[in-house]
């Protein structure tokens, strides 16, 4: 598949998401894989899918800056891989109408929202409301602020994480995760 097609799937599938009214109210989920942790790295990857586990993107990404070897040694995507795939840039508007006034739950959303903001051109904003899963999950399962990733918060709720650092594995994950601890919050109070 060539870039202009993925653009198009991707276009084709927020579209028919966003014509359904019945979606109108769902929260999404949000994860990415990135070319590294700094201050310019971007996305190679990004899923969303909502509250019911219906997938609205799963794409990697083409990026204009290398990706680091620690990176890429845990998400196990190259450079190489990305050469069909879109830039972010070219799905950008998409997926901000897609999120834009949305409840967005994101395991770590501090980093993947500056993700969003560092793969976008310069200027775009992103108008949705993000909830950090991993702050929930640290306050109701370790009742600390120690950093407590996501494959630790499937082990502490059960949830299964078959393929962590995939975009999409990883979305489905923090939306589980996100669910048992609501029912939990639900217990406690």
């Amino acid at each position: 598949m060539q870039r202009r097609s993925h653009i198009d799937q991707i276009r084709q599938q927020i579209n028919e998401y966003l014509a359904n009214p019945a979606n109108a109210s769902k929260m999404l989920y949000l994860d990415t894989e990135t070319t590294g942790l700094g201050d310019t790295d971007q996305a190679i990857s990004i899923a969303i899918i909502d509250e019911d586990l219906t997938v609205i993107v799963d794409t990697r990404l083409m990026t204009t800056v290398d990706i680091n070897p620690e990176a890429q040694k845990i998400h196990k995507i190259s450079k190489g891989d990305l050469l069909e795939y879109p830039y972010f840039v070219d799905i950008e508007h998409d997926i901000k109408r897609l999120l834009d006034g949305r409840q967005v739950g994101i395991y770590n959303a501090d980093f993947d929202t500056r993700i969003l903001r560092q793969s976008a051109s310069y200027g775009m904003t992103f108008n949705f409301k993000p909830f950090c899963v991993m702050k929930e999950a640290m306050m109701l399962l370790t009742k600390n602020d120690r950093w407590l990733k996501l494959v630790d918060a499937c082990k502490l709720t059960g949830v299964t994480l078959d393929n962590a650092h995939d975009a999409l594995a990883d979305a489905i994950a923090t939306a589980k995760v996100h669910a048992v601890l609501k029912e939990m919050d639900e217990h406690i109070f």
